[in-house]
């Protein structure tokens, strides 16, 4: 279902010609120490943390959707994505994400760089 959602929404965009992008967030038990504490409560079969970020990849690759996923970002950068409350991000998850989508935008010509 979510996936049609976003196909959907690719090409309402691309038929107004509305650039259309999107951001993979992670959930935060997916990121960093909570990791192992969270696939461990899960049921088998093993849980895959990068999945989610695959499998958008490859949709949004097969829709010509630019994206960024920032699981591997948050990864790098612990210090400044944590702490996540319920889900939810903190300001400097925030901060760290407009940061990143800034750079990106800039990278592509579309804003001035930071």
């Amino acid at each position: 279902m979510t996936e049609r959602c976003l196909e959907e929404m690719a090409r309402l965009c691309a038929s107004r010609g509305i650039p259309f992008g999107a951001v993979v967030i992670p959930y935060d038990a997916m990121v960093g120490p909570r990791w192992a504490e969270f696939a461990a409560q899960q049921p088998p079969p093993a849980m895959d943390p990068a999945y989610p970020e695959r499998r958008l990849a490859a949709l949004f690759d097969r829709l010509g959707v630019p994206h960024v996923a920032m699981r591997p970002v948050f990864e790098a950068r612990l210090d400044e994505y944590l702490p996540c409350r319920d889900g939810h991000l903190g300001p400097s998850g925030h901060r760290l994400t407009a940061a990143t989508l800034h750079e990106c935008l800039a990278t592509a010509g579309l804003v001035p760089p930071p």
